[in-house]
């Protein structure tokens, strides 16, 4: 029995084994001018917008945007008077009680925290961590306000995992080492949930320096679930190989997204491919709809290819 339980210890150990980041193989120089031009191209629409992509969902695309282009920040999302109290939207608008207008059912996210912390992460907000974390704790953690109280649970209720990467970053930009490592473990959702973690797991391993085994099974099971989907093969092989070819072919596929011009409704029926599973429609034109669309899919899978998602890369194996 001594023998089964060591074995089996070295067997989890094994599982949780660290990796870094291997930027041994970056992605051509091309893959980034072509992020900058679409960064260059969306910025007058995003910027008089105020928000990136989706306006109800803003405040996560607009962190992610933040980032990635240095075009957008985040100070019209949060409350001029509860500071720490942040919204999905600029104007506060896409929920108010009572009110027939609403956008959303809900002030705020776990999604739109997501995109928060990636924005406090990259842009070193240390003031913006601690508001947002005297505002939790005031608050045992509900971060908002929602149309009834399972969705207030579901929705605004920021759960250990965030509240953990939350108080992580606050370290790290207190120059204050971690005691933390990064062994979360992500099931294989589908859909925007697994979106959602993919997201997670380079916030985590960005912050903490290495992911686990576990965590680059998972980047390995939505790569390979999802192969259209760039974001995914962008951040699995940023964590084995580093080959970066898969991500550059999708990117480069000029039928859905142009090499001198953002993508049109000519070219896709989605603004932003990564986000739900692949649905065969969203790849193709939209004949009934006339837009131009921001181009976000694509500056944050290139960003996640180069390795500017890390506010400082991590040494390659």
């Amino acid at each position: 029995m001594r023998w089964l339980f060591l074995a089996l210890a070295v067997f989890v150990s094994c599982k949780e084994e660290q990796h870094e980041a291997n930027f041994e193989k970056a992605p051509s120089e091309r893959l980034i001018e072509k992020k900058r031009l679409y960064c260059g191209l969306s910025s007058a629409t995003v910027k008089s917008n105020g928000y990136s992509v989706v306006k109800c969902d803003g405040l996560f695309f607009s962190g992610l945007r933040g980032i990635s282009c240095g075009d957008l920040d985040l100070s019209r999302f949060e409350s001029k008077t509860q500071p720490g109290k942040w919204y999905r939207d600029p104007e506060h608008s896409c929920f108010v009680p009572d009110s027939l207008d609403n956008g959303s059912d809900s002030t705020i996210s776990k999604d739109m925290l997501l995109g928060l912390m990636h924005y406090f992460w990259y842009s070193r907000d240390l003031n913006g961590v601690n508001r947002t974390i005297d505002y939790g704790k005031a608050h045992s953690w509900v971060m908002g306000e929602a149309k009834d109280d399972i969705t207030l649970a579901s929705k605004c209720l920021m759960p250990p995992g965030q509240i953990s990467i939350l108080y992580d970053i606050q370290s790290k930009l207190s120059a204050i080492p971690l005691t933390t490592t990064n062994t979360d473990i992500f099931s294989e959702n589908t859909g925007f949930r697994a979106h959602l973690d993919v997201l997670a797991i380079l916030l985590g391993a960005s912050v903490r320096g290495t992911i686990s085994t576990s965590q680059v099974e998972t980047l390995k099971a939505q790569a390979k679930r999802q192969p259209r989907n760039a974001l995914y093969q962008a951040a699995y092989a940023l964590y084995t190989d580093g080959n970066q070819s898969a991500t550059e072919a999708l990117l480069f596929d000029e039928s859905r997204f142009p090499k001198d011009a953002l993508p049109t409704t000519k070219n896709i029926c989605s603004d932003y491919l990564w986000t739900d599973d692949d649905t065969p429609s969203d790849y193709e034109p939209c004949p009934d709809h006339s837009e131009t669309y921001e181009g976000l899919d694509l500056i944050i899978a290139a960003s996640v290819a180069n390795g500017s998602f890390f506010k400082k890369k991590p040494t390659a194996r």
